[in-house]
């Protein structure tokens, strides 16, 4: 439990931060890209190309820029001065200001400035934590993480052990995904994006403190 718990929380603020730019945004996501893709594919198939299929091409580059970024930053040949993770933290605290600041809440430009840079925080995010954590726990693919425990349960019902952390994951998700609803109808985007942010801040200080103590104990 006490190794999981920020990799949990991040999972909860993905879903906080997903389902309010789906309900309150434009109806994109800026998390899960496959809902984008079939979204993009469904509008294509009905409208041909038009403005309604290529706003889904917004969240998708600006999370493939996020998750790309994260990359590139592992093959800085300088050693970083802070833990990449908190550079996630900065650009959510800018988004977060921006949200405040031009509070959108229709198809223009403000709305899409947001939901770009919400996409791009996400693969930021999620790149870092593939790297760092070697491709476990995933904070927004839900449907692997799923199938991963799904598909790990028989055998480990019958040694007796069933890992519940992906379960966990997914449970955060989902009540995130829930504040979000409630957030959005009885106070709004702006205070939806102020949790996601304390709590993505509280999530990273876990993470990198684990991560030092790992690395301490290592040496």
């Amino acid at each position: 439990m006490k190794q999981n718990w920020p990799g949990w929380l991040l999972c909860f603020v993905c879903g906080l931060l997903d389902t309010t730019c789906f309900v309150a945004l434009g109806g994109t996501f800026v998390g899960l890209m496959t809902g984008n893709l079939i979204l993009m594919g469904v509008s294509f198939g009905e409208l041909g190309i038009s403005n309604a299929s290529m706003v889904f091409l917004l969240p998708l580059a600006g999370y493939s820029l996020g998750a790309f970024a994260a990359g590139g930053l592992r093959l800085l040949k300088a050693p970083l001065f802070i833990n990449p993770l908190w550079i996630g933290c900065l650009i959510l605290l800018i988004t977060t200001v921006m949200v405040w600041t031009t509070l959108p809440q229709s198809h223009g430009l403000a709305t899409w400035l947001v939901v770009t840079a919400t996409a791009i925080y996400m693969g930021f995010q999620s790149g870092c934590l593939y790297l760092l954590r070697k491709g476990h726990m995933t904070t927004n693919v839900m449907t692997s993480t799923l199938s991963a425990f799904l598909a790990d349960a028989p055998a480990q019902l019958i040694s007796h052990h069933l890992a519940w952390g992906k379960g966990i994951a997914i449970a955060s998700f989902l009540l995130g995904a829930v504040l979000a609803g409630v957030l959005n109808q009885i106070a709004g985007i702006g205070q939806a994006y102020t949790v996601a942010l304390l709590l993505a801040l509280a999530a990273i200080w876990g993470e990198v403190r684990q991560m030092g103590s790992s690395q301490t104990q290592n040496q």
